[in-house]
């Protein structure tokens, strides 16, 4: 509730006061200056509430959280907080008051034509479960939809525990009482009641004196909202998931390698350790391709990726598809002698598969795999970017190649091929 302020002369007549104020009670803007603070008030609420203003000893006071109610010439029964204090100048003489309002309802008394339901219906029958809390944790009031939350009729809650009803409520609200006799406020906050996702909103109800006598608490039931929250988390993941793999082969792609490389070269740099990149190629595919078909290509593509992620055997290995028949695996954690290790289970894989190729000197599908590793000291230098890394590991790929296919090299060795071809 936004708070509005005013200043009053000695008499609490207005020097100052808010336009929405004076809306509200059917004044033009400047209306209620020169006009007293009691007017608009029944006489028994203006003597009421000029009693907070001034004591019985006729002294002026400070007061906060006072609940007073206007009736405006249109019919509305403005309700408000207000707090205040007098003012006095550097030579003590009073000056009046200042202070301010918080708006708490504004009702309307009669409407021409219309039946207004009174405040107790509108209570009664708001669509959110409403109760009033004591300090004892005990209901003090309680609306239909608040008895029908709890599964017991209106009556048989007064004066009934919350702790009774719901454990955890019961703990919070004790949490809540002492965090707002120290000034704070209470976070809105989520529980779940039978299954059911309730947004908790929790308001001080205060007396004159300034403590806190009970809250009002609201439950704004948001499971469907939950629901259809999970729903887009759930299609934003699968949305991602999508802008981070390839369509054909469910390998990650081309766009998230660059993002995934330069995020793990940067992390060996601050932890320490090494990082192993394999480059794989199959292994005249072109050819493979123009002899069965570019459908049958891709069939042989899908299920090099399976039989690939299927021998990687930790989950921080990720392998990416970097372009047609090429593909990279990034190993963090992993030396020269392990990314061999590795590989060799990639280049196993796909030799298992036993896809016939006729034009290929093994008869079947194999793969040729180059290896590049970085220690942590060459994590910031200039052979560690994207480009230099990918580089190294192409040329010992190439060096695979060289050495007949289904093979591994890396970057400072090359290994023979496969030992079905010796």
């Amino acid at each position: 509730m936004k708070s509005k302020a005013w200043k009053t002369c000695p008499d609490l007549k207005y020097l100052q006061v808010s336009s929405e104020k004076e809306k509200i009670l059917g004044l033009p803007k400047g209306g209620l200056i020169g006009k007293s603070f009691l007017d608009f008030m029944d006489p028994e609420e203006a003597s009421r509430t000029r009693q907070f203003f001034y004591g019985t000893d006729g002294k002026p006071r400070s007061f906060s959280r006072v609940v007073v109610r206007y009736l405006s010439a249109e019919g509305f029964l403005l309700v408000l907080e207000i707090s205040g204090a007098p003012v006095f100048d550097a030579a003590g003489l009073f000056l009046g008051f200042e202070g301010v309002d918080r708006d708490v309802a504004a009702i309307p008394t009669h409407i021409a034509g219309i039946d207004v339901p009174q405040l107790e219906q509108i209570f009664g029958m708001a669509p959110i479960a409403i109760c009033a809390v004591g300090r004892d944790g005990r209901l003090l009031a309680v609306n239909g939809m608040h008895a029908a939350l709890s599964g017991q009729s209106l009556m048989s809650l007064i004066g009934v525990k919350v702790g009774d009803l719901h454990p955890e409520s019961g703990q919070k609200i004790i949490q809540d009482f002492k965090l707002l006799d120290a000034g704070g406020q209470v976070a809105d906050h989520e529980v779940v009641i039978e299954g059911r996702d309730y947004l908790i909103s929790v308001t001080p109800i205060a007396k004159e004196s300034r403590s806190v006598v009970a809250i009002c608490v609201i439950h704004l039931d948001i499971t469907e909202r939950k629901r259809l929250e999970h729903q887009v988390a759930v299609a934003n993941q699968r949305l991602e998931e999508m802008n981070t793999r390839d369509y054909l082969t469910g390998a990650y792609n081309r766009r998230y390698f660059d993002e995934f490389l330069t995020r793990e070269v940067l992390s060996l740099g601050r932890t320490g350790g090494c990082l192993g990149v394999a480059f794989i190629d199959v292994d005249f595919f072109k050819f493979f391709n123009d002899a069965y078909g570019h459908l049958a290509g891709d069939h042989c593509l899908t299920s090099i990726v399976k039989a690939m992620t299927g021998s990687l055997l930790r989950s921080t290995d990720c392998l990416f598809r970097y372009g047609g028949e090429e593909f990279v695996v990034v190993m963090p954690g992993t030396g020269e002698a392990g990314a061999i290790v590795i590989a060799e289970r990639l280049r196993k894989a796909v030799y298992d598969l036993n896809i016939p190729h006729a034009e290929s000197s093994w008869g079947r599908v194999t793969i040729s795999i180059g290896l590049r590793t970085i220690e942590a000291a060459c994590a910031h230098c200039e052979m560690s970017t994207n480009e230099e890394i990918v580089k190294a590991a192409d040329e010992a790929l190439y060096r695979a190649k060289a050495s007949g296919r289904n093979a591994i090299a890396s970057s400072s060795q090359v290994c023979a091929s496969g030992p079905e071809g010796l």
